[in-house]
């Protein structure tokens, strides 16, 4: 596999996954939020623990957990961020109903957001075989811009 069909798979997923992967951001920003308001090292015990024989340090387990959602934000961040600013792009006002970026963003929506078949994207925009593949070929390299490749 090359290295440019690698990014391409990347940028296919990352617009294949961008529901999930908001859901899921969502869920690990609010884990984050829950973990700072909540969770404190006040009051925990740093006796040793006879069955495993080492002491508990609190704060270092708390720090560690924080330091995971940070990173795992920051993974699915760079995977949607992108994404979210090619379809408001696509889908701002200075967009003319008509323009090849309209199909663009329907494609983007149909297929990719909707889950749908290529065959049923195609027939729903009026577009022939050849005409939606390379249609989403320019949506995946307009992607594969936006996310810095």
């Amino acid at each position: 596999m090359t290295d440019n069909d690698f990014r391409f798979r990347f940028a296919e997923r990352c617009l294949y996954d961008y529901k999930t992967n908001v859901a899921r951001l969502e869920v690990l920003q609010a884990d984050l939020r829950t973990l700072d308001a909540l969770s404190s090292a006040k009051g925990q015990a740093y006796d040793a623990l006879p069955c495993l024989g080492y002491l508990r340090d609190a704060v270092s387990a708390r720090l560690e957990r924080i330091e995971n959602l940070e990173e795992d934000i920051r993974y699915l961040e760079r995977k949607t961020e992108p994404i979210r600013r090619l379809y408001d792009d696509l889908r701002a006002g200075y967009v003319l109903e008509g323009s090849p970026k309209t199909t663009l963003r329907r494609i983007l929506e149909l297929f990719y957001l909707g889950e749908n078949t290529w065959q049923a994207t195609a027939e729903e925009l009026g577009l022939s075989r050849m005409s939606f593949f390379r249609r989403r070929n320019e949506l995946v390299g307009l992607s594969l811009r936006y996310l810095g490749f």
